[in-house]
């Protein structure tokens, strides 16, 4: 059985061990949105501008990913179970591991909400203006998303009769000194370039205990999610249980799973309509956001 996404001890299993195989599947090796983003010279996280901006590196990238994706059917044809994380996931596994013979199976990630559920969504400790992030810093997460929203949301509220400041705080883990430095530049950019005041109006929140983030949790109004594609969302539904009303990428398994637009949550393409939702949550009664 394998759930850490080793494709090759699939085959290897069946083909020399002789085992009957199962897995479950986190997020596909290889996807079709990741060809298609070479196809399409689309700059971004997993393939950067200096193979988007040439003909000739995307080409050979299309190749390279053309021949694992069949390398990565034949890793799959060995699974006797497939159960999968996500209705994204669902899709593209079936894109990529056809077969008539077997079943692939949607099982939800468990989220332990228990202790989540118990804050009061009415709570006099809940800030309506407090705004929160929970993800990783990594570069898929698309912190810089959160920062230009944030900024244009700002700009807006600023002309206001009545302006409003809110606060947004960035809470993630940083696993490596890579991660690390992209919090420095992170911290950097709401400097110089949004002109943010670090940290009365933007705070990050590093490799924080549990408890500091439940404190977060317990007083924010509004929960950011940026990552495009995302699998399934564990953070989503945590934002969710516990009362804060999140707004995620109109992609992926947040989308096809998780959030109903304008009912448990909203959905977002760009920093205009993360800026256009997080204004509209803000102006929500209390009776509203319940």
């Amino acid at each position: 059985i394998d759930t850490t996404g080793h494709s090759a001890s699939l085959a290897v299993a069946r083909w020399l061990g002789g085992c009957h195989v199962a897995t479950y599947v986190h997020y596909p090796t290889i996807s079709m949105d990741m060809i298609q983003v070479v196809r399409n010279r689309t700059a971004q996280f997993n393939n950067s501008e200096r193979i988007a901006n040439s003909p000739l590196r995307s080409t050979l990238k299309l190749v390279y990913y053309r021949i694992f994706s069949y390398f990565y059917h034949i890793a799959g044809s060995s699974c006797d179970v497939i159960m999968v994380n996500s209705t994204w996931t669902r899709s593209h596994i079936a894109n990529l591991w056809p077969s008539k013979r077997r079943v692939i199976t949607t099982v939800y990630p468990p989220v332990d909400i228990q202790a989540l559920t118990k804050i009061a969504l009415n709570s006099s400790e809940r800030n309506p203006s407090l705004i929160m992030s929970l993800a990783q810093f990594r570069p898929e997460k698309n912190h810089i998303l959160q920062l230009e929203a944030f900024s244009i949301l700002v700009q807006k509220l600023s002309k206001a009769p009545q302006p409003i400041k809110p606060k947004l705080v960035l809470i993630g883990g940083a696993r490596s000194i890579e991660d690390q430095d992209r919090v420095n530049m992170l911290m950097e950019l709401s400097v110089s370039r949004f002109r943010f005041s670090v940290p009365d109006q933007v705070e990050f929140v590093v490799n924080a205990p549990r408890a500091k983030v439940m404190s977060y949790l317990e007083r924010a109004a509004i929960g950011l999610h940026t990552m495009k594609d995302e699998h399934f969302g564990i953070s989503i539904v945590e934002l969710q249980a516990a009362g804060v009303i999140p707004i995620g990428h109109y992609s992926g398994g947040v989308s096809l799973d998780i959030i109903q637009n304008g009912i448990n949550g909203f959905l977002a393409n760009n920093a205009e309509e993360y800026a256009k939702s997080m204004e509209q949550i803000l102006e929500m009664s209390a009776d509203q956001k319940l």
